[in-house]
């Protein structure tokens, strides 16, 4: 079965770079572990110095690229936001 990134992009932040390179996959953990490289990307540029995680979340709900996972059998579970979420944390920690 074959997994494939679609990207929701409000300002098309990662589409300029165009950092996921491959964008179909043959299993459903790759394509997920794709779309968190993207996010954390995205949360990279976002980033400013001593900015907090409620600030980097607003600023990645605001600009940031929203991707998802499609497949035959529909979409895969997996939620670009609370992913975003939780590394906003982690990067501003």
């Amino acid at each position: 079965m074959t997994y494939h990134i679609e990207v929701d992009a409000v300002r098309g932040l990662l589409a300029e770079r165009d950092s996921v390179g491959r964008r179909d996959f043959e299993v459903a953990e790759a394509a997920i572990a794709a779309c968190k490289r993207m996010i954390d990307e995205c949360l990279n540029a976002l980033q400013s110095p001593g900015m907090s995680a409620e600030a980097l979340f607003d600023h990645y709900l605001l600009l940031g690229d929203a991707p998802y996972i499609v497949s035959p059998s529909g979409r895969v579970t997996f939620s670009p936001w609370d992913y975003a979420r939780q590394r906003s944390v982690a990067h501003c920690s």
